[in-house]
């Protein structure tokens, strides 16, 4: 839970894809949520960053290069496992319910790494 007048940071990875219409939906949701975020949380803040998928993984190199990786990523196309032996990553301890969002052999692979 973010504390009074902490920062989190999160990529949005954004599908290149997208047609305006939906870019624009996606991009009002977001903020919504964040709103949402930042009324249960007083004093938090989220700052989204978006990254189109065929540029993430470069961004998330040089981040890495800088040591300013986000503190959140939040994928749409893009494969967990790669990132995760690639060091963008790490896990994190997950509750039971939280584990039903990931298939078995998604769950034990990113466990065991």
């Amino acid at each position: 839970m973010a504390s009074m007048g902490s920062t989190i940071s999160v990529m949005v990875e954004r599908e290149n894809v997208l047609d305006r219409l939906n870019r624009i939906a996606s991009q009002q949701m977001l903020k919504e949520q964040k709103r949402e975020f930042e009324r249960y949380h007083p004093g938090g803040q989220l700052e989204l960053e978006m990254v189109n998928s065929d540029v993430l993984e470069q961004t998330l190199q040089t981040r890495a290069s800088r040591g300013l990786l986000p503190d959140l990523l939040l994928l749409v196309g893009n494969d967990l496992l790669p990132l995760k032996k690639k060091g963008y990553i790490s896990s994190v301890k997950l509750s039971a319910l939280e584990q039903q969002n990931f298939r078995p052999v998604e769950l034990s692979q990113l466990q065991s790494n």
